[in-house]
């Protein structure tokens, strides 16, 4: 923000800058007046305006700032003396408001959010499981397993730091069945089942000759 002093007595015009790729919007220049103590008379922006407002220019929401000027007649703010002073450069580098706009899930495990000012904050992180016999696990139904004293204790540790593992997210996992095998036994069990069908029919024709015999 600059100052240069106007034409009228005791007033200055002030002006406020952003950095690119922000774009300065409406109320970006004022006035402000003192009194004759060189206390704050009046603040004032330019076109009716009630704050500065500038675009980010990163798509995220207009930003409104309202400057705190001080007191009108006070000396707790702005003021106007004929007393040396210096100026003191402030760098700001903060963001504006975001909301939630996505949830994604990272290889490490980490559950980050993407917020609508382009910020990604981790939210919460997925942990693994690590078993010295993995094949000791008992199912216990709907997808999940146990821990028996076959599998031994779970080690729970970081993916990919601690365990060389990672998490794949919205990806779905190939049939882990032996598809030839699997095939081979149905057939197998089909033609048992026709051969048991077979029998079954000869011995029901056998009693029922004999049945017949008897008559």
């Amino acid at each position: 923000m600059t100052f240069t002093k106007s034409a009228n007595q005791d007033e200055w015009v002030w002006e406020a800058e952003v950095t690119e790729p922000a774009i300065a919007g409406a109320g970006a220049t004022g006035t402000v007046s003192f009194n004759s103590d060189g206390s704050l008379s009046a603040w004032n922006y330019d076109g009716g305006a009630a704050a500065f407002s500038f675009d980010p220019g990163d798509g995220s929401a207009l930003v409104n700032i309202a400057f705190d000027a001080g007191e009108f007649n006070g000396m707790n703010g702005v003021t106007q003396t004929a007393s040396n002073f210096s100026t003191t450069a402030v760098g700001q580098d903060g963001y504006a408001m975001g909301t939630l706009a996505d949830i994604d899930f990272k290889y490490d495990g980490r559950i980050t959010g993407n917020f609508t000012n382009g910020q990604e904050l981790t939210l919460g992180q997925i942990m693994l499981a690590d078993f010295v016999n993995e094949n000791g696990l008992e199912k216990a139904g709907n997808n999940m397993w146990q821990a028996t004293q076959v599998s031994g204790d779970p080690r729970i540790a970081y993916p990919d730091v601690d365990l060389g593992s990672s998490i794949e997210a919205g990806r779905l996992e190939m049939s882990n069945v032996d598809l030839v095998k699997e095939f081979t036994e149905m057939i197998k069990a089909q033609r048992g089942f026709q051969a048991n069908a077979r029998v079954i029919t000869v011995s029901d024709q056998i009693l029922q000759e004999i049945s017949n015999l008897k008559r």
